[in-house]
């Protein structure tokens, strides 16, 4: 009789147990969905974005989102190292294999692995390795002219302005080419588009522009009056040899080009010209002495 009131209390205890944890994991989801609303967060979400340059952590791609690697027992509190940008898709990936795994939770590059392929040896390469023993930089081949590449863009565009030969000094050609007012880049499609729209034609003018001290890089503003977020940064720089990491043939390549210019599109889209301005000050290495845009509040 013993033995039966143990075992009947014992699965009770279980059940309230089971009961409580549910109750207390429901609550943890419901603040932490609130916690992701606050400004706090934003800020937080922000400063891991513009820290990773908004490149995924996972496969290289634009980075959209930020995951939390560890949680804090107390959300809210977790450290900026706890953090890592991240796009959609791997996002998705990592937390659809640990809803499959109460016990291992796997990583995304071991149940998933991408393969790199690496064009001169012909070997896959590891992603987790990709930063620190490939060093190639993930790009878009543009569609105009062919020695001009795209990083930080999800699809080719035509660089209007790229000169399409190269001299002794070819950063000075290109930034002698940018005039305020031309269209610096056209983002034209018809039929199939990358972000599934059937007709799509965006044009962007130069309204500033700029030389690094040490005519290694420019900065250009960009504007199109006819999106709400209107104003782009786009940083150029020249390089004789330059390692990249292509997209080609539904395979991730790594090879090499000649002469090229690489066309670097910072962050996102912005609302203000103050947002934008900000930006290129901290890329220059200034002190932003104007008033907060309202840019570090949408991400």
């Amino acid at each position: 009789m013993e033995g039966l009131f143990f075992i009947i209390a014992f699965i009770i205890y279980f059940i309230i147990l089971g009961w409580w944890r549910e109750k207390q994991r429901v609550a943890r989801r419901d603040y932490y969905r609130e916690y992701l609303k606050t400004d706090a967060w934003k800020r937080k979400r922000y400063v891991v974005l513009k820290r990773d340059n908004w490149i995924c952590q996972r496969c290289g791609a634009k980075a959209e989102q930020v995951h939390h690697k560890k949680y804090a027992r107390n959300i809210g509190n977790e450290p900026i190292k706890w953090l890592e940008s991240i796009c959609k898709e791997c996002h998705y990936k990592i937390h659809s294999k640990f809803k499959k795994s109460l016990f291992k939770q796997s990583t995304f590059y071991k149940t998933n692995p991408v393969q790199i392929r690496d064009k001169s040896t012909k070997k896959s390469i590891n992603p987790k390795d990709y930063n620190s023993t490939v060093n190639h930089i993930t790009v878009v081949e543009s569609k105009y002219p062919n020695n001009s590449l795209q990083t930080n863009w999800s699809w080719a565009v035509d660089m209007k302005l790229c000169p399409t030969s190269n001299s002794k000094q070819p950063l000075i050609d290109y930034y002698n080419n940018i005039k305020t007012d031309k269209i610096f880049f056209e983002d034209k499609h018809e039929g199939t588009h990358p972000k599934g729209l059937d007709n799509y034609h965006k044009k962007w003018k130069v309204i500033e522009h700029s030389l690094s001290e040490k005519k290694d890089r420019i900065w250009v503003i960009l504007e199109n009056n006819n999106l709400s977020l209107q104003y782009l940064l786009v940083e150029i720089t020249f390089y004789k040899k330059l390692k990249i990491r292509i997209y080609k043939n539904n395979n991730w390549i790594n090879e090499s080009k000649s002469n090229v210019f690489l066309h670097n599109r910072f962050s996102r889209s912005f609302v203000t010209l103050d947002g934008v301005k900000k930006m290129l000050f901290e890329k220059q290495g200034k002190k932003w002495l104007g008033k907060e845009p309202i840019d570090d509040w949408i991400l």
